[in-house]
């Protein structure tokens, strides 16, 4: 059967080609409706599209006005954009966005390279004036940059999170916290989103080849995610609700020998306690130490200050859904892939970090 808009367009066209009409007039005629069965077809497409997909990704971008902290940074910075947008993600978490002109431009590319269909963002700048309480370090931002394709409602000062403490001395000269969103998702409805970065840890290797973490950046660890779970539960709005970012933190225990597959880290137990299931761990029970988004395989990490780090998935997206809507229909890790780079010596990763994408497959149609 024939869509009646697609009839109804064939007969303007017959009836300009006679010749008994305002050829303008009709023209414009054409042209609207053109478009309206355009975007007709595109809300069908839509509609028929039951997968939500969601993207958390540290983009190690450590540029702060004229200082470069981080390597081939601009190099990076203009390819991120377009790997973003190839992977179809419908909703995107950053991290480690730090530079307003940085966001600015990851803004617009995403905007450019979708027509438009990232048109949603939400970042918090802090203002100095009337923050919320935790730490301060001398940048304004918390480097978190949230990109969608679905609308994200308005937000404010209490939707922010900065911790109280830092791991890392270096962490001391940055903000790290969460920043809380609403998203609109078709089918599902209103959504809860948590954007967050935990504090960096020191993993220590001695000469019996022994890991071991430094007890006072664990002890802050460990504060803020205590933190940051109250963050959410006096914030939190919806029934479905996402926690995406880089924890800094493995779902296993790092011992001496390495991670425990058989003992959960400190995050895994908070996380459960408070309802989260982690969606890359459940969806690859048996796979998911054959990829790591913190890998000693990306050149950046073996040939950089951290070389002996362990291999961790220390980014996570995390779900917890009270109307049992959302089914995780696939989680992998990505944004892997090697690139060229001009001012590389060999192919590069965009990141020390890996992404992780979980795909979710929407059950609420019928709900």
């Amino acid at each position: 059967m024939k869509n009646p808009l697609f009839v109804f367009i064939t007969s303007i066209t017959l009836f300009l080609s006679s010749g008994c009409a305002d050829r303008s007039l009709a023209k414009t005629a054409l042209d609207s409706l053109s478009e309206a069965a355009e975007a007709a077809e595109a809300a069908q497409i839509q509609n028929k599209d039951s997968y939500f997909k969601v993207l958390t990704y540290n983009t190690w971008l450590l540029k702060i006005k004229n200082f470069d902290l981080s390597r081939h940074t601009q190099e990076r910075l203009e390819k991120i954009p377009q790997a973003l947008y190839q992977t179809g993600a419908h909703l995107i978490a950053l991290q480690e966005v730090w530079d307003p002109q940085v966001r600015s431009y990851l803004i617009d590319e995403m905007k450019k390279k979708s027509n438009g269909n990232y048109q949603y963002h939400r970042f918090l700048n802090y203002d100095r004036e009337k923050k919320t309480k935790g730490h301060y370090g001398v940048f304004a931002s918390n480097g978190l940059l949230l990109i969608s394709q679905y609308p994200i409602k308005k937000t404010n000062l209490d939707s922010q999170l900065a911790f109280s403490q830092y791991t890392r001395k270096d962490e001391a000269f940055v903000t790290k916290g969460a920043i809380h969103i609403e998203v609109n998702v078709p089918q599902i409805g209103t959504i809860d989103v948590y954007n967050t970065h935990l504090g960096a840890l020191t993993v220590n290797k001695d000469k019996k080849q022994e890991y071991s973490y430094i007890a006072d950046e664990l002890a802050a660890h460990k504060n803020q995610m205590g933190e940051l779970f109250n963050f959410i539960e006096k914030t939190n709005l919806h029934k479905t609700t996402l926690l995406i970012g880089d924890f800094n933190m493995d779902p296993f225990l790092m011992t001496k020998s390495g991670l425990d597959q058989n003992k959960k880290s400190k995050l895994s137990e908070l996380s459960e306690k408070n309802g989260f299931k982690n969606t890359l761990l459940d969806f690859n029970q048996t796979n998911f130490r054959k990829k790591f988004s913190w890998s000693n395989k990306n050149p950046f990490i073996y040939t950089g200050a951290l070389p002996h780090s362990p291999d961790e998935t220390i980014d996570h997206i995390y779900l917890r859904d009270k109307k049992d809507c959302l089914v995780v229909h696939d989680a992998q890790i990505i944004l892997d892939e090697k690139v060229e780079l001009n001012k590389a010596k060999e192919k590069l990763p965009l990141s020390d970090h890996y992404g992780v994408m979980t795909t979710f497959e929407n059950n609420c149609e019928n709900n």
